[in-house]
């Protein structure tokens, strides 16, 4: 185990030699990392690259990944190349992405593209409370140049000697989970295209989705949606039962007069207030499920910290649409499967 990032950082898995690794099918932060002096002082690694994939099968590791060149290149073979990973608790996308800012302001690392200013934002830091035991990580490459011209030495990442106090957890980040048409309506029960899912034989995306399910900490929705699960999820064996039986769930009602389905509690205060409190617990991502009115609250008020949006291989021609208006999105992440269905993962325009 290596830690990266800014104080005690974040707990990576690693490092392990890049040629030969057979990368999990996960979804994680990872880093590429090199030994600047391996004769004289092997316990130290330079951080070269940093990324985050939704599934690292699909990376294309361990040399044919978009920016494997480079990384030979600084290393000079592909046998001194390193590779460790962490899986953030609630496997959000944006999550990921928080964490791979914060580690390019740190380590500069020299193969990815896209740099950002050395400073971070006070969620990046957290609070510890123990120290940590791994080796030292050098900032950026020896022989990387600043504006000035002027050659940097290698710089190490400060281990406090100190007792130190143990990170908060970050954030939780609101995921919109939405069923949509390709023209962009959602699946309203009864109608045509509703029936139609419900006909996709996809056991490749079925294993995916209550993946997805399980790594949520809180499931809510409004007050129809939750009457629909609670009738069909008890009791069911169906693979996605499980994940919305077992995991805690929030219905957002102020006319539901009571909630049966075992940990399921009703929120009726107001709901940005009531999301703020959900997103301060510990835990997993919070996945919404609508309705549609539900969900609708929930963008108006700027809530969503991330849209998984679920394309069917059909067009509906009309219904209810999920976005009234302009609505500028950012893309983190986008997956196919083969009865046509394709996942895509975005994030409001303009946010980290």
């Amino acid at each position: 185990m290596i830690r990266l990032g800014s104080l005690a950082g974040y707990p990576f898995e690693g490092p392990r030699l890049l040629g030969g690794w057979t990368p999990p099918q996960t979804a994680a932060v990872y880093a590429i990392l090199y030994k600047p002096q391996p004769d004289t002082k092997p316990e130290n690694y330079a951080v070269i690259y940093v990324g985050h994939a939704e599934d690292l099968c699909a990376e294309r590791f361990p040399f044919k990944h978009p920016r494997a060149a480079c990384w030979i290149s600084r290393a000079g073979s592909k046998w001194k190349l390193y590779i460790c990973t962490y899986e953030v608790p609630g496997g959000a996308a944006a999550h990921r992405e928080q964490i791979i800012r914060e580690l390019t302001a740190v380590y500069r690392p020299s193969c990815n593209q896209q740099q950002y200013d050395h400073t971070w934002k006070d969620a990046w830091i957290g609070e510890y409370s123990a120290a940590p035991t791994t080796a030292p990580v050098t900032r950026r490459d020896p022989d990387q140049r600043p504006k000035n011209g002027r050659l940097v030495s290698p710089e190490r990442v400060v281990l406090p000697r100190r007792p130190i106090r143990t990170r908060r957890p970050l954030m939780r980040s609101l995921v919109l989970s939405s069923w949509l048409s390709l023209d962009g309506y959602s699946f309203d029960p009864g109608t045509e295209i509703y029936r139609l899912l419900a006909e996709i034989d996809d056991p490749q995306q079925d294993e995916y989705f209550v993946g997805r399910l399980r790594k949520a900490g809180t499931h809510i929705m409004g007050r129809v949606t939750y009457e629909e699960m609670a009738k069909a999820w008890p009791g069911s064996d169906h693979p996605f039962a499980a994940p919305m039986n077992e995991i805690p769930k929030v219905v957002f009602s102020s006319t539901l007069a009571s909630a049966d389905w075992a940990g399921t509690r009703i929120a009726r205060g107001d709901t940005a207030a009531e999301i703020a409190r959900l997103k301060a617990e510990s835990g997993g991502d919070i996945i919404a499920h609508g309705g549609m009115a539900f969900a609708h609250s929930l963008i108006s008020l700027g809530l969503v910290d991330e849209y998984r949006l679920w394309l069917m291989p059909a067009a509906a021609g009309d219904g209810a649409r999920l976005f009234t208006g302009l609505t500028p999105l950012r893309l983190l992440s986008g997956r196919t499967f083969p009865s046509g269905l394709i996942e895509l993962c975005y994030a409001p325009a303009g946010t980290d």
